[in-house]
């Protein structure tokens, strides 16, 4: 058996950042119908999925996307909790890439946040 350097543990956490943010892009891209053409929130939208898409690529390519969907629907609530779980990897653990990741993610939140305030 091959030894696995990033764990199941994280493996388990990046996925569920994945499925965190791809519901937050959805979120926002529901929001961005309901306000019509030139939505910012759609832009944001994408930015957000690009990004679950950069966790992913930090993934082996047999790992496992599926799993519990959010029950959340709140986009700022989501983010949120990607941005929480992220937090919870040990610096151990941290595969190659992962801190340029942690800032996208983090700006994303902020910009999420921002967003909903306005």
């Amino acid at each position: 058996m091959t030894p696995d350097p990033m764990g199941r543990e994280t493996r388990e956490t990046l996925a569920a950042v994945v499925r965190l943010m791809q519901a937050a892009a959805a979120a926002l891209w529901q929001d961005a119908a309901l306000d019509g053409p030139g939505s910012s929130r759609g832009l944001l939208g994408v930015g957000v999925y690009a990004a679950s898409g950069e966790v992913a690529a930090l993934l082996p390519a047999d790992a496992d996307l599926d799993g519990p969907q959010p029950l959340e629907h709140d986009r700022v609530q989501l983010m949120v909790a990607a941005e929480v779980l992220l937090g919870t990897i040990a610096v151990r653990q941290w595969p190659a890439g992962f801190s340029g990741v942690v800032v996208m993610v983090c700006d994303l939140a902020r910009e999420v946040r921002a967003d909903a305030e306005r």
